[in-house]
């Protein structure tokens, strides 16, 4: 279970836990008025939170994390108002459980595993619930002075605003705060104008929106942020784990947290340039592929790196060099041409590597058929698939 969710559970049973159903009626049960035999005084530091949560009703706010360097300061506010506030203590306020639905709340987890609740009811109406003791109210002179911790957290971003169209292949730059702890996924599916909300399992362990969804993307989060590109890839991962094509058209978009899902209609557009996948995952790159006297030429770092083969290039002799050493070469000497050696021998393509914007390009077909990698060409998609023996 991811940690905000936790939170979000924690302080949704404070709420529950304080109320006990009899004949139809809501009796408070956590009832201890304070007195001052009863030891309430908290000596919290800082160092000892991992993350607050703050929310009010069904609205929750970014975390603040302690290993955010950024967050310190609103934590030592936070730490400084519950020490204060627990010396403080006073009658346990009452309240009917609707009501308490729509107080303001934040959640203190702790690195030990425990954690402490802050609950508002108003401005100067507060209870305090520390670990092993009993919730108990906070004097509201000293919790009027701490009104506004609220005003610590930020609203996350609910929705990413998406292109209404989107290229194939092309990256696009994504940004935003969010409860989420983990990972936001993003799927494409049918166009239906409305959103999943199914959560079928997939093989490999992810919830699909609907069952005929593809996912495409997985947007890292770390202390609720996140600050990525996201790409719509030639192929999308099916339910049951296969690549099934993405083709240019109109499509729906899905946003999927742990706690929210959104949906988008979007078109997908071509490409103008060839791409790249291997096993259908599709393989990024600064230079595109181009094609050259009707020959997919890739960039030679980039087919090295899809391929997972060791292909050099030997500027001294002039030459690409795929599973060779520069020492097996007979003659090592600057050529006029580009030559091609793989696997200690010279090869000798249709079309043979060449120089473009300081980029080696290599024939990817050439090349990948003599490693034995099956490679296919998808005209409707503008791609070209190498299918290893690995898969």
């Amino acid at each position: 279970m991811n940690r905000t969710l936790k939170a979000y559970i924690v302080r949704n049973l404070y709420k529950l836990l304080t109320v006990l159903v009899v004949s139809g009626m809501f009796v408070l049960i956590a009832e201890m008025p304070a007195s001052a035999n009863v030891e309430t005084a908290m000596k919290l530091r800082m160092e000892e939170i991992d993350y607050v949560t703050a929310g009010q009703a069904d609205l929750s706010y970014v975390p603040l994390f302690y290993e955010r360097e950024e967050d310190r300061p609103a934590l030592k506010i936070i730490v400084d108002a519950v020490n204060v506030m627990s010396k403080h203590p006073a009658q346990l306020h009452k309240q009917d459980p609707w009501e308490a639905f729509f107080d303001t709340e934040f959640v203190l987890q702790l690195k030990d595993g425990t954690f402490i609740v802050l609950t508002y009811a108003s401005q100067d109406i507060v209870n305090l619930s520390l670990p092993g003791q009993e919730p108990f109210g906070v004097d509201p002179v000293i919790a009027a002075e701490y009104s506004n911790l609220i005003g610590l957290f930020i609203i996350p971003t609910y929705n990413i605003p998406w292109p209404d169209t989107m290229m194939l292949g092309k990256m696009y730059p994504v940004q935003g705060k969010t409860t989420e702890s983990r990972e936001i996924n993003i799927f494409i599916g049918p166009l239906r104008g409305v959103s999943g909300g199914n959560n079928y399992e997939g093989v490999n362990g992810r919830f699909f929106p609907n069952k005929d969804d593809l996912y495409i993307a997985s947007i890292p989060v770390k202390f609720g942020r996140y600050d990525t590109s996201v790409v719509i890839p030639p192929f999308g991962e099916a339910l049951n784990g296969g690549m099934v094509p993405i083709a240019p058209g109109q499509w729906e978009l899905y946003t999927v947290a742990s706690n929210q899902e959104s949906s988008n209609a979007l078109t997908v557009a071509p490409n103008p340039n060839p791409l790249l996948t291997v096993n259908g995952r599709f393989v990024p790159s600064d230079m595109p592929p181009r094609i050259e006297q009707g020959r997919l030429l890739v960039p030679l770092r980039v087919l090295s790196s899809a391929l997972g083969v060791a292909i050099e290039w030997d500027a001294q002799s002039n030459t690409v060099l795929v599973n060779t050493k520069a020492t097996e070469l007979s003659e090592r000497f600057s050529s006029v041409s580009i030559e091609l050696w793989i696997n200690g021998s010279k090869a000798n393509p249709e079309t043979p590597p060449s120089l473009y914007q300081n980029h080696v390009f290599v024939p990817a077909r050439f090349i990948a058929e003599t490693l034995g990698v099956q490679v296919k060409w998808d005209a409707e998609l503008g791609t070209v698939n190498f299918t290893t023996k690995a898969n």
